[in-house]
């Protein structure tokens, strides 16, 4: 949202409106500290963030992550791609492929190899969040299969985490360039996690 300011002002005017209130003039929005004490009318809270990645993870909103990624460097006092390179590198992941130029995945320009990718789920899933992280993603293979798929066009992406039949759990990152179509890769990837999930033979 551009000017979340006017955003709400918009909608104000809109409900004020639906109940009969006149208003004079188009609703504006003003960016001024207040000289007295207002009245607080609403609080409105947000989900908690484990929900909210887990939401993201189930529907790839590319307005969520891109929201979430500029949060990340206003918390951080700076841009976002670097508080995300300083956040790895401090707990020992140096990632040579990764390069972000937003946060929604969506520019041409974002690069990352699937070893990174794989390395990176790896660590997050030892870190001290790594049990939220993992269960944050979709399911699949009656609970074998952790992942967070993702597409545009020509690329896919699949990437988290499977238990192989031994009881090992293995990270994971499958990367398609250039892909004609989803059912071109589709019964390729289906098969090589049932492979490693299936009973070896003795």
């Amino acid at each position: 949202v551009p000017d979340p300011a006017l955003f709400t002002a918009h909608h104000l005017d809109r409900l004020l409106r639906a109940a009969g209130i006149t208003i004079g003039g188009k609703p504006t929005a003003e960016y001024h500290q207040p000289t007295t004490a207002g009245h607080l009318l609403h609080t409105h809270h947000s989900a908690p963030l484990t929900k909210i990645i887990t939401h993201l993870h189930d529907v790839s909103d590319n307005h969520e992550a891109e929201s979430l990624y500029r949060l990340l460097g206003v918390r951080a006092k700076q841009d976002p791609a670097t508080a995300i390179r300083a956040h790895w590198t401090q707990r020992g992941l140096d990632l040579p492929s990764l390069r972000l130029v937003d946060g929604s995945g969506l520019g041409r320009a974002n690069t990352i190899s699937a070893h990174d990718l794989a390395r990176l789920q790896f660590v997050v899933r030892k870190g001290p969040q790594g049990q939220l992280y993992h269960d944050s993603l979709l399911v699949r293979m009656d609970g074998a299969l952790h992942f967070k798929p993702g597409a545009m066009s020509g690329i896919q992406t699949f990437t988290g985490f499977i238990n192989s039949a031994s009881g090992h759990e293995f990270a994971f990152a499958l990367l398609y360039n250039h892909a004609p179509n989803r059912q071109a890769t589709s019964p390729w990837t289906t098969q090589l996690l049932q492979s490693i999930n299936a009973p070896q033979p003795q």
